[in-house]
C-alpha cells in the first residue's frame, strides 16, 4: 500500500481501506477476516488462466539464498496468479500464466525483492514414477538361504482413488490399525482380512504403495517380518527399470512353508582352552592344515570330540584367530 504516512488506528468504520500487520503469516493471497459468527466469505477471484508455465531458480551466489526465499515470498503475494513451490528435489519452482507474465515475475524478484541480486533460471527436474496396470501375471519366487522356506509375491495396481487418499492424507499411515483397516474397507473397497494385514505403506515419493501379508494358516510369520519390510521399502523407494520411486502398487506375499521352530539355527558359545589359544598363537595348530590331519590333532593333543573337530568351520582373522 502506498501513502503519505502510516497512522495507527484503534477502530475504523465501514468504508475505508486499512492495512493489517501480520495478516500474511495465516492468509497468503486473500481471505475474509470478520468477527460476525453469520458473515459470509467473499468469493475467491477465478481466472480464465492457470500456471503452466514453470522454471527453476537458484542463486549465484550461496549467500543470496535467504534473500530468494523472502523474495519468492514477497512475490507470491504480490502477484495473485504466481505460485511458488519447492520440489522434492530441493529446487524451487515458479509458475506462471505464460511467458510474458513468468517473465515479469522473474524482473520484479530480481531487482525488487532481491535487491539486483543474480540468479540462475532452468528447466525444473521432473521426477518420474514406475507403476503397473494389471495384476502380475507370474508370480515371484525366493528362498530362504536354509531351501526350508520359499516367498512367493504378487503385485497388483491399487485405485487412483487410494493413491489420491494417500497423497492428500486423508489416508495417514500413522492411524490406528483398527481404524485405517476400517476405512480401507468402507470407503476403498478393500478386502476386510486384506486391511487387518496391510504391513506397511511405502517411503517419501513412493509412499502410496503398499506390502499385505495374505499367507493363511502361517506360523512363526513375525519372525520374518522386519526383513520382508526391509525389503518392500528398499524396492518402493527404487523401482527396477529406472530406479525412480514406485507408486500406486500392492504387493502380496504367500509363503509356501511357514519357518517353523525346527528350522531354526541356534547358536551358543563357549571359552576355548587356554591350551588351544597358545597353540594358535604359537603356529602349532595351523587352519591351512588339512581338515583330518588338523582334527585328528585337536582330538589328541587339546581334547576335543572328533566329530566336533571334523565340523571346524574356519578360524578368525588378525587379533581374532584364536576363535572358531
Amino acid at each position: 500500500m502506498m501513502g503519505r504516512y502510516i497512522e495507527q488506528l484503534q477502530n475504523c468504520p465501514a468504508g475505508n481501506i486499512v492495512g493489517l500487520v501480520g495478516v500474511d503469516q495465516y492468509l497468503l493471497k486473500c481471505g475474509t477476516i470478520t468477527t460476525h459468527p453469520d458473515a459470509h466469505n467473499f468469493v475467491t477471484m477465478k481466472y480464465s488462466v492457470s500456471p503452466v508455465v514453470r522454471v527453476a531458480v537458484d542463486v549465484t551466489n550461496a549467500s543470496d539464498l535467504p534473500k530468494l526465499m523472502e523474495g519468492l515470498k514477497r512475490l507470491q503475494k504480490s502477484d495473485p496468479l504466481v505460485q511458488c513451490t519447492t520440489a522434492p528435489t530441493g529446487e524451487h519452482i515458479i509458475a506462471g500464466a505464460g511467458e510474458l507474465h513468468l517473465e515479469i515475475c522473474l524482473k520484479d524478484l530480481r531487482e525488487d525483492f532481491m535487491k539486483g541480486a543474480q540468479i540462475k533460471i532452468g528447466n525444473p527436474i521432473v521426477s518420474f514414477c514406475e507403476t503397473i496396470r494389471e495384476n502380475t501375471e507370474m508370480q515371484c519366487l525366493s528362498k530362504s538361504p536354509n531351501k526350508h522356506n520359499r516367498i512367493y509375491m504378487t503385485a497388483q495396481p491399487l485405485s487412483e482413488a487410494f493413491v489420491k487418499g494417500v497423497d492428500s492424507g486423508e489416508i495417514n499411515p500413522d492411524e490406528d490399525s483398527k481404524i485405517l483397516s476400517r476405512k480401507l474397507a468402507d470407503s476403498y473397497g478393500w478386502d476386510i482380512t486384506d486391511a487387518r494385514k496391510l504391513w506397511t505403506f511405502g517411503l517419501l515419493d513412493g509412499k502410496a504403495n503398499v506390502l499385505v501379508d495374505t499367507t493363511k494358516a502361517v506360523q512363526y510369520l513375525h519372525e520374518i517380518k522386519d526383513s520382508c519390510v526391509g525389503a518392500f521399502l528398499q524396492a518402493s523407494t527404487c523401482g527396477v527399470y529406472c530406479e525412480e520411486a514406485m507408486r500406486g502398487i500392492t504387493e502380496m506375499q504367500c509363503l509356501s512353508k511357514s519357518p517353523n521352530k525346527h528350522n531354526r539355527i541356534y547358536m551358543t558359545a563357549q571359552p576355548l582352552s587356554e591350551a588351544f589359544v597358545r597353540g594358535v598363537d604359537s603356529g602349532e595348530i595351523n587352519p591351512d592344515q588339512d581338515t583330518k590331519i588338523l582334527s585328528r590333532k585337536l582330538a589328541d593333543n587339546f581334547g576335543w570330540d572328533i566329530t566336533d573337530a571334523r565340523k571346524l568351520w574356519t578360524f578368525g582373522l588378525l587379533d581374532g584367530k584364536a576363535n572358531v
